[in-house]
């Protein structure tokens, strides 16, 4: 039975973004019958987890040292140590957050998100750009196949990184179906003060994710239509770069009408998202836009961006704006908000849109990547 390792660091050490994607793979990968057994990698900095939750073909081996060593070894120092040769046993390495350690005799398969770093700089940290700049290439150079979250950022590896169309393969992100337990919503909504109906985004606050324009459009939205007087509520920790966001919160007129929520579980938000009356996702780049898929399964009209790989996701299931507009954003929300009929068709559209998303196929697409780079097995 060949072995596949996988870097599961990032299921555990990051709650969103790439954190929920893994973890939604390796669920998928657990739900699905294979030949493969599987091998999950972790630094000696992550949370214990117990990987029989998965299935009796999951075991762990944890790296005896720390993430950002793990890291600094092969791409900031140049470790000529190949990975599979400190920790043996295994047929092909999947990397799934943008880096692929050298490998001596095993075939390497990388994930790529997105190529935010390159398509404008100033959306990352100058160190970390310097530093995805240096093991995102050398990382796709190793990989015998690279993986990605949309032909959006397939597009974007071919003209950034002059990437062979021929080793990429797309594998789009899942939505696990909304379970939600209506008492603790309630509770929850009660704790922070919410009543259902509230406008909502989900993410990380970094640049690209562009919430001083969100903020904006929400006070156009109060100042043009002042019958709309929902709040806006932002869920997500802070990411980097964000004194724009912090400038743009703290001098809007409707300040004691914007909550910035943060440290929440993945069933806390969850909670949220399904009882708010849109979800605004204006990001000007993203690789997949999981909040999308995710408001979407859960009956919630979207308003997000027609730019990268929204609008493949998307598709015509929500209000896609320039996110460059905020007066576009806020009559969008709008119209999300108070047209019944249009609200109605985005919510039908929205929840056949997103069962077309499951962990479960992405996990099968994926196997069928690891069969690939092991040529053919199976």
């Amino acid at each position: 039975m060949p072995v596949i390792a996988l870097d599961f660091t990032p299921a555990l050490k990051q709650s969103a973004g790439i954190g929920r994607f893994v973890r939604g793979l390796v669920g998928g990968l657990s739900r699905v019958p294979s030949e493969f057994s599987f091998l999950l990698v972790t630094t000696r900095d992550c949370p214990p987890f117990n990987p029989a939750t998965y299935g009796p073909r999951f075991r762990a081996t944890q790296l005896p040292f720390k993430e950002r060593t793990f890291l600094a070894a092969w791409f900031r120092l140049g470790l000529p140590v190949p990975f599979d040769r400190l920790v043996p046993g295994f047929d092909l390495f999947h990397g799934p957050n943008f880096v692929l350690p050298p490998l001596a005799r095993a075939v390497g398969v990388v994930t790529v998100h997105d190529l935010n770093f390159m398509v404008d700089p100033r959306w990352v940290p100058a160190k970390l750009g310097r530093f995805l700049r240096r093991a995102v290439p050398a990382s796709v150079r190793r990989a015998r196949l690279v993986a990605t979250d949309s032909q959006a950022t397939a597009a974007d590896l071919v003209r950034f990184l002059k990437v062979d169309p021929n080793v990429i393969r797309v594998v789009y992100g899942g939505v696990d179906p909304p379970e939600i337990q209506e008492p603790a919503a309630e509770d929850l909504l009660e704790a922070f003060g919410l009543e259902p109906g509230y406008i909502l985004f989900v993410g990380r606050v970094e640049p690209r994710k562009n919430l001083p324009g969100l903020i904006t459009a929400y006070n156009l939205l109060r100042q043009k239509y002042p019958a709309i007087t929902r709040p806006l509520v932002i869920v997500g920790a802070p990411g980097w770069l964000y004194d724009d966001f912090l400038a743009a919160l703290g001098t809007s007129p409707f300040r004691a009408d914007i909550r910035w929520l943060r440290g929440l579980s993945d069933p806390q938000v969850a909670a949220l998202l399904s009882r708010a009356g849109v979800l605004v996702y204006p990001s000007f780049y993203e690789g997949f836009g999981l909040p999308v898929l995710e408001a979407m399964a859960a009956g919630v009209p979207v308003v997000t961006s027609n730019r990268a790989s929204l609008p493949e996701v998307a598709a015509d299931a929500a209000w896609l704006v320039d996110p460059a507009d905020p007066a576009a954003i806020a009559d969008a929300i709008r119209e999300a908000l108070t047209d019944e009929v249009a609200r109605a068709r985005a919510v039908a559209a929205g929840r056949e849109r997103a069962a077309k998303f499951t962990w479960e196929a992405a996990a099968e697409t994926l196997l069928g990547v690891y069969r690939e780079a092991l040529g053919g097995w199976g």
